[in-house]
């Protein structure tokens, strides 16, 4: 049993840093290209969904922070209330790329699935508890940063 335990924490780790360093090696390019599949959908309400069904408020500043375990992800806070567009803007590129490599992230729980029942269930539960919190606290920020990124561009402008 320790040594199935040890080979699971392994492939976790080994799945983690691949998927984490290979996103953070996609170019901007892409998620300004494709950033109709990360706008917020209709249910969502701006992020408000999150916040009524999953309290996200109450939760998301427990959330570990990508750059301690990858130097190339840039943290939120990093970000100051008084950045500029331009900041904000590769700031809401980088929540895209947060969402993708955590959604990423739970499809190799799927190779599981033949897996014994034990086995499989707590794969597939780690998957999604070690992703799916941060995936939600991405839908529910990006909104309201996008609308704080049109304030300061239309505060620039003047």
């Amino acid at each position: 049993m320790k040594k199935l335990f040890l080979w699971n924490s392994l492939f976790w780790f080994a799945v983690h840093m691949v998927i984490s360093t290979l996103g953070t090696r996609i170019p901007s390019s892409f998620f300004i290209h494709y950033a109709n599949l990360f706008k917020s959908w209709p249910f969502e309400k701006k992020g408000h969904f999150w916040q009524k069904y999953f309290k996200v408020k109450v939760w998301k500043q427990h959330l570990p922070n990508g750059q301690s375990f990858n130097p190339a992800v840039r943290s939120h806070t990093t970000v100051a209330k008084s950045a500029s567009y331009a900041e904000l803007h590769q700031f809401i590129i980088e929540t895209r790329r947060a969402e993708l490599i955590h959604a990423l992230s739970i499809l190799p729980a799927f190779i599981f699935l033949p897996a014994a029942k034990p086995i499989k269930y707590i794969n597939i539960t780690y998957a999604l508890a070690a992703n799916l919190p941060c995936w939600i606290a991405q839908r529910y920020n990006r909104p309201n940063l996008e609308r704080y990124a049109e304030k300061v561009l239309q505060r620039e402008k003047r």
